[in-house]
């Protein structure tokens, strides 16, 4: 029945009562397509283009956070794409001015720019993750912050992975998700379908910046001792981060009262618009991180490096040891030595050390036996009355 009607000539929906349909010169919102996604979209590209060039060339360390980044940004752009294709086929014009055909086809564009909007934010936010765990200074695999991160991530992937599978065969029979022909048509409530989506974006989104929240106070980054240049970087990450969180919230008040609307061909616009602030944002605020090495490079007083933050400025390299002491006729035992410091311009001369012994009633220092030993830093063999001793050395060099 289908197949006897040529749909390319059929409205595909009737007009409110006092509206004349307008196939030849319909009123159009798709130049906001255009306003919005390429310079976005340049935007993104730009700030990554420029992590990739640090991670590569000056930090020389390529991971799996700057893979994952780069699948998001190529993503992001086919998004755009699709949106701008989407336009010859009633984009951002009213559904009562666009032929069945024509609506067909950009719900199946539709469908695609929906899989590829979130994959790309999926694969983007990994890229986040993967950066915080980079950045995690902790190397016990199961604390709290490693157990926190893989479960966000675990679960951003869940469920952007079941909108895509819902996306795809949420209609039975599945092609009546892009057929607006098909009559009886079982479809999931689209409305209850992005209401759980937005939800479960949002969760993602804030879990994720309270993750860089605590990477920033462990390392310091807040505290009172921050330069400025500092200071001001990491306000400008949480700055982004913010903003990434909250269009997430007004991308869904954007879409509450169009969930039920049948005119979708220009609806879609206004979320779409927010789909891609969001999108380039996360990108954005997933280059941030990795760029600090680039003004540390240019700006070095203005920008030290990361790992000098959490650490007093006038602190001189200290070096800690514990010696063993064993004798033939004792059992070995462990004296902590005290901790000795000196600036690497100034050698280190002889250490008087102090040794306990153990069955030697004849030496000086009291009842005990303590032994007087001069010792030079740097050797680990002396000898003095049968004693082997062998020394330990954690050198931590502070700024």
């Amino acid at each position: 029945m289908l197949s006897s009607i040529d749909y390319s000539h059929v409205p595909a929906l009737d007009p409110p009562r006092g509206v004349s349909a307008n196939f030849i010169d319909p009123p159009t919102i798709a130049c906001s397509v255009l306003e919005v996604s390429l310079p976005l979209s340049v935007v993104s590209a730009a700030f990554v283009v420029v992590r990739v060039y640090t991670r590569w060339r000056i930090m020389k360390s390529m991971g799996w956070n700057d893979l994952f980044l780069g699948i998001g940004i190529v993503l992001s752009w086919v998004f755009c794409a699709l949106g701008i294709i989407e336009v010859q086929y009633g984009y951002g014009v009213d559904i009562w001015n666009v032929y069945t055909t024509d609506v067909i086809n950009f719900l199946k564009l539709d469908l695609a720019s929906q899989i590829v909007y979130h994959l790309a934010l999926l694969a983007t936010k990994i890229s986040i993750l993967v950066t915080l765990l980079r950045l995690d200074s902790n190397p016990n695999r199961s604390s709290a912050f490693r157990v926190s991160v893989f479960c966000i991530m675990a679960f951003t992937s869940i469920y952007s992975l079941t909108s895509i599978f819902i996306a795809i065969f949420g209609c039975s029979p599945i092609y009546a998700a892009c057929d607006i022909r098909i009559e009886n048509a079982k479809c999931v409530d689209k409305a209850a379908y992005w209401y759980v989506y937005a939800a479960c974006n949002i969760v993602s989104s804030w879990s994720i910046f309270g993750l860089g929240l605590a990477v920033g106070i462990r390392k310091g980054l807040f505290g009172r001792s921050v330069r400025n240049g500092v200071r001001w970087c990491a306000a400008f990450v949480v700055a982004v981060g913010t903003f990434v969180c909250v269009v997430s919230i007004v991308r869904l008040g954007i879409m509450v009262p169009h969930l039920h609307s049948e005119n979708f061909t220009k609806f879609k616009v206004y979320v779409a618009r927010w789909c891609e602030i969001e999108l380039t944002s996360a990108l954005i605020l997933s280059s941030l991180l990795p760029l600090y090495p680039v003004l540390t490079t240019m700006l070095p007083a203005r920008f030290p490096p990361l790992s000098t933050h959490n650490q007093p400025l006038s602190s001189a390299p200290c070096r800690s040891r514990k010696m063993s002491v064993s004798a033939s006729t004792a059992s070995q035992s462990s004296i902590p030595m005290s901790c000795v410091s000196s600036r690497r311009d100034i050698s280190l001369e002889e250490i008087e050390v102090g040794l306990t012994g153990h069955g030697d009633s004849g030496s000086a220092g009291g009842a005990s036996g303590g032994l007087g030993e001069r010792r030079v830093l740097g050797g680990s063999v002396g000898k003095k009355g049968a004693v082997v001793k062998t020394v330990v050395y954690d050198v931590k060099y502070e700024a």
